[in-house]
């Protein structure tokens, strides 16, 4: 297999930092978007999830029917 950062010609390899930077400068900034959105999202429903329960416990503790 060979790509821009690493290929194999005649047995030869050959590395090309310059293609390393070039993808490791796509991909981070897009990895660090992907975590950062999953962290959005976690956060979110976390709090959501946290409401729902606060919401819960007080109507049962004014007596209320939980449905």
């Amino acid at each position: 297999m060979s790509t821009d950062i690493l290929q194999f010609t005649n047995n030869q390899e050959d590395f090309s930092p310059r293609a390393l930077q070039i993808y490791l400068a796509v991909t981070i900034p897009f990895m660090v978007l992907t975590f950062a959105a999953w962290r959005i999202v976690y956060v979110y429903t976390k709090k959501r999830e946290q409401t729902k329960e606060n919401e819960k416990v007080a109507r049962t503790a004014s007596g209320d029917s939980v449905v």
